[in-house]
């Protein structure tokens, strides 16, 4: 990832929080949503993206 890739997801992740703190029961609950779908989407990430990985590393092994 670019720095321009970070500074993306950090104004992302900021802007979620701002927005969720103003209601704290909601916040809550969109805190929880976030940490659930983190780790859902870390698994899918991996999934999908795992037969990319060992194609690309068989080929700069060659």
């Amino acid at each position: 990832m670019d720095t321009s890739s970070y500074i993306f997801s950090a104004i992302y992740w900021v802007g979620i929080i701002i927005w969720s703190l103003k209601n704290k029961e909601k916040a809550k609950k969109e805190l929880l949503q976030i940490k659930n779908i983190w780790k859902t989407g870390v698994i899918v990430f991996l999934l999908v993206f795992s037969p990319f990985l060992v194609v690309a590393l068989m080929v700069f092994i060659q």
